[in-house]
């Protein structure tokens, strides 16, 4: 399944959930205080380039990954395995949930290339040693759980700042400019999708990324865009927006 270019917004009630299948994707997605993306069992699932904003009031997590144990009677259910979550965005969201309480944590959880924003509270529950972090950059005062390295997480103003479509981008002189680690994390490509970007040579905008990509969703660029945050102006019959 691949699920992409959706805004979730004002939705805490939902959440996009991944469950009973492998190689599930989510790409180019905005969730503005909405349930994020539960992703419950299965392997090689790829989260990349989406971008996520604002608490909800559900408290759902921007991003949790589930510590599943198999059904032994219905064989359904996988631990999760070898998941990818890279270029994405989190500004001010509920903490994401890492999928340590239980007895399958999740293994094999990459996160690179992520900008991470959260001024206060905890930035991750469930804190699971398994995982990952490679070239992320966090900012604010939230716990992150645990002291990283400066390859892992570096703690770094983004300079983010709102642009013409209300969502949290770069500015010029932001560190994660050019700072990507572009070998981080190789996603798998379906080939059913023929158009699934697996190299991500775009970012959320559909703007072309260049040889030295930005950490983040977004890349810094004055290139026209192609996707943007759907709402009431932008979607639906052209008779109802004159």
């Amino acid at each position: 399944n691949v699920i992409r270019y959706n805004t979730f917004q004002d939705n805490p009630k939902g959440q996009l959930v991944f469950r009973t299948g492998n190689k599930n994707t989510a790409y180019g997605n905005f969730f503005i205080r909405s349930g994020g993306i539960r992703v419950k069992e299965g392997q090689h699932h790829m989260i990349y380039n989406n971008y996520f904003e604002g608490e909800s009031d559900s408290l759902y997590p921007a991003l949790r990954l589930m510590n599943f144990k198999l059904n032994q009677k219905s064989n359904v259910g996988l631990p999760l395995d070898d998941i990818k979550i890279a270029h994405n965005t989190f500004y001010e969201t509920n903490p994401l949930e890492l999928g340590a309480a239980g007895m399958n944590p999740p293994t094999h959880v990459i996160f690179s290339n992520n900008i991470f924003v959260k001024s206060k509270g905890f930035l991750f529950n469930d804190y699971n040693e398994e995982n990952v972090f490679q070239n992320n950059l966090f900012w604010g005062d939230a716990n992150t759980g645990r002291k990283y390295k400066e390859s892992e997480m570096a703690k770094k103003n983004p300079l983010l700042a709102l642009n013409e479509d209300k969502i949290y981008a770069l500015t010029a002189g932001s560190p994660a400019i050019n700072q990507a680690y572009d070998k981080a994390t190789l996603m798998l490509d379906n080939e059913e999708v023929k158009d699934d970007d697996p190299m991500m040579l775009l970012d959320i905008d559909g703007q072309q990324r260049d040889d030295m990509k930005d950490i983040g969703c977004d890349e810094f660029s004055k290139t026209s865009k192609t996707n943007r945050p759907l709402h009431k102006k932008n979607t639906g019959p052209a008779y109802l927006n004159n």
